[in-house]
């Protein structure tokens, strides 16, 4: 366990908003990220918002953290398989958090 947090959120739309705004105001309004220790501030947003419900009719995926993990589950987006998608990302992120932090106990 490396205390790092990660907070996924899908949201239907953005509302009017940039999607890199409102990951970041996810971030800060949620406090994403542990209080102290190493892992002080290692928090990630997944902030995803379906194409089938975008005013926009665009899709949106974005990591406040490391936008190219957004980019590697892109064809499971694609193909709406959304789960898949976030394992990928959630995959990607445990994996960076250990090699950071290590295994915190």
């Amino acid at each position: 366990m490396t205390e790092g947090e990660i907070a996924i959120v899908t949201l239907p739309d953005l509302k009017g908003h940039t999607v890199e705004e409102l990951a970041r105001r996810i971030g800060n309004t949620w406090g994403v990220g542990a209080a102290r220790g190493p892992a002080r501030q290692a928090g990630a947003v997944v902030l995803v918002i379906p194409k089938e419900t975008s005013s926009d009719g665009r899709g949106y995926c974005r990591i406040e953290l490391a936008t190219s993990i957004c980019v590697a589950a892109t064809p499971s987006f694609r193909a709406r398989a959304y789960g898949h998608a976030l394992t990928i990302i959630l995959d990607d992120l445990a994996h960076r958090y250990h090699e950071k932090f290590g295994d915190i106990r």
